[in-house]
């Protein structure tokens, strides 16, 4: 049997600038990792020989907006 385990493993990231300075756009989307274990995902590998093991993954995206401040003489800039 091959596991395939959603947690851990690396994460594919972009990130692209936004014209003048204003910020970036940043996506990371988890690949999940091949186990060793009895958990996660099973596919049965029917005989002998290498495998690789191949899925499609639909991921929802989640936006957040994050802004920087700083604080001068008691007043935060804009």
């Amino acid at each position: 049997m091959l596991y395939y385990s959603e947690s851990g493993g690396s994460t594919y990231s972009l990130s692209v600038g936004v014209a003048y300075g204003i910020g970036s756009v940043s996506l990371g989307i988890p690949l999940g990792k091949i186990t060793t274990g009895t958990f996660g995902t099973a596919v049965k590998a029917t005989g002998k020989g290498y495998y690789k093991l191949a899925l499609n993954k639909q991921v929802k995206p989640t936006v957040m907006l994050i802004q920087y401040r700083t604080k001068q003489n008691g007043k935060w800039s804009s």
